[in-house]
């Protein structure tokens, strides 16, 4: 079989960002709408790979059945799951895999995906695929390089993008960077159900900060207390094992303490952090910065990968805890960390 080393790139324009209000209300709850978001908007294609489709279900009701229909002439595809079902409400992706036909050389290939279910089409989107041929030797030579690289873009990392204007820490949202800012989404149960109330992280950086926000779904955000809060768990040290814990409750306090190897901790304070919450109809949120500097790190470089571990502690009324923590194996790590690589 040849290779193919293909640049793919999303072509549609189903995803928009407004230039009003709350970014993530306005992204996460466009009225009667099916949103869709790929994981990434570049992906190299080699002998195969494999990304995840988002999908935001904000119509008025739940979609009993949909499923993630992909044709290409250049390459076979494994979708999973093969169908689901979407609650009102509520963010789900399918995992996609393209593998190059045996026949396939490199060159410019269409991929034409729907969404399909109950007889009728939600929605439908093409991919254009762009790549120029090479001889054997550059490609023997890529091949050789990319398998010393540990981890690829192509896996599932969740990548942090520099930013060149760094977030007014208000707790609205809606700065220019948080546009194309990381996507932590697809929060689990520690028990590995979804819960009830979705939380939504997006995470971005500049050369002096990193800059997170969460976009926590509540039923009575205006009732959230103390005992509701946001954990973040990050560490420079990919493996995780010393860390910083910075907890954020719904009384808008902040408490952060340094975790060591052993296990033992310490109340700590991170000079310059800055934090501000806002409350909104059917969510609360949160924006933070954190220097690098306060917490022994370096600015990062491309490639670099850090430990994160996200987790939300919903209280007020139907109480559930919740957590983000995917590192390159594509599933959350209940007693571990995940894992962000940073990009320029």
């Amino acid at each position: 079989m040849r290779k193919i080393y293909a640049a793919v790139i999303f072509s549609f324009s189903i995803f928009i960002f407004p230039s009003y209000g709350h970014l993530c209300d306005n992204v996460f709850r466009q009225a009667d709408k099916l949103i869709v978001k790929p994981e990434t908007y570049n992906i190299v294609v080699k002998d195969k790979t494999t990304f995840k489709i988002f999908l935001q279900n904000n119509m008025d009701r739940g979609i009993a059945e949909i499923k993630l229909l992909a044709d290409s002439p250049a390459f076979d595809f494994q979708i999973y799951p093969e169908k689901m079902s979407i609650p009102k409400d509520q963010r789900v992706y399918f995992e996609v895999t393209m593998i190059p036909k045996p026949s396939t050389s490199s060159g410019n290939y269409p991929v034409t995906f729907k969404l399909v279910g109950g007889g009728r089409q939600f929605k439908s989107f093409s991919i254009d695929i762009a790549g120029d041929k090479k001889d054997p030797g550059e490609i023997k030579k890529e091949t050789q390089e990319t398998r010393q690289v540990p981890l690829m873009k192509t896996q599932s990392i969740l990548p942090v993008r520099r930013t060149h204007q760094s977030p007014k820490i208000d707790g609205k949202i809606i700065e220019e960077c948080w546009k194309n800012a990381g996507v932590a989404g697809n929060f689990c149960l520690f028990n590995q159900g979804k819960p009830v109330y979705q939380t939504v992280g997006l995470l971005a950086y500049d050369s002096e900060a990193m800059y997170l926000a969460f976009y926590c779904r509540d039923g009575t955000p205006e009732k959230i207390s103390d005992k509701d809060k946001i954990e973040i768990q990050v560490s420079p040290d990919r493996t995780g094992k010393n860390y910083y814990s910075i907890i954020l409750t719904g009384d808008e306090k902040i408490s952060c303490k340094k975790t060591s190897v052993n296990g033992e901790f310490q109340t700590v304070s991170i000079n310059g952090l800055k934090y501000a919450m806002s409350k909104g109809v059917t969510a609360w949120m949160v924006e933070v910065a954190i220097p690098f500097s306060s917490i022994g790190a370096r600015v990062p470089e491309s490639g670099n990968i850090w430990a994160l571990k996200i987790i939300r502690t919903k209280a007020t009324q139907s109480p559930e805890e919740s957590f983000w923590a995917v590192d390159a194996s594509s599933y959350h790590q209940e007693k571990g960390f995940g894992q962000i690589v940073f990009e320029q």
